[in-house]
């Protein structure tokens, strides 16, 4: 399921139909009619819902944007910098993996996920970076 569109879907929730109503006129599918209808079908119908998915996305995903000297922005959601502490503390991935997630792959990609938004190449060097940038004490 590609979950971006979910994210802000409710705002494609007329195209999606008007591709629907064209790709069943038409006889194209891309993207196909089954995606189309898993995307509907999860979206919310009404203003009630559409604010419950928005409140639910910021409460699970919040981010902390810095931005370097350059003036470029850096943003980490909440389980990003929640790993950054953890690392910090001079955990491995195993060991953060036993605390927080189920698999050991959800610590790797958030770790690397932190490199590459930090624009780093190791543990040491990102913990010190989020220090001088203020995202971790």
């Amino acid at each position: 399921m590609p979950w971006i569109y979910v994210d802000e879907g409710w705002r494609l929730t007329g195209l999606l139909r008007q591709c629907q109503s064209a790709q069943q006129d038409s006889g194209i599918y891309v993207p196909s009619l089954a995606s189309i209808d898993r995307l509907l079908s999860v979206l919310p119908n009404n203003d009630a819902d559409r604010q419950a998915v928005h409140r639910s996305i910021f409460k699970r995903d919040r981010q902390v944007t810095v931005q370097t000297e350059d003036g470029l922005p850096i943003a980490l959601s909440a389980r990003e910098i929640k790993v950054l502490k953890l690392i910090a503390e001079e955990k491995s991935n195993q060991e953060i993996s036993s605390e927080r997630y189920p698999e050991l792959n959800t610590v790797k990609r958030h770790a690397c996920n932190i490199y590459s938004k930090l624009e780093v190449k190791k543990r040491t060097q990102a913990v010190s970076k989020a220090r001088q940038l203020g995202l971790i004490s």
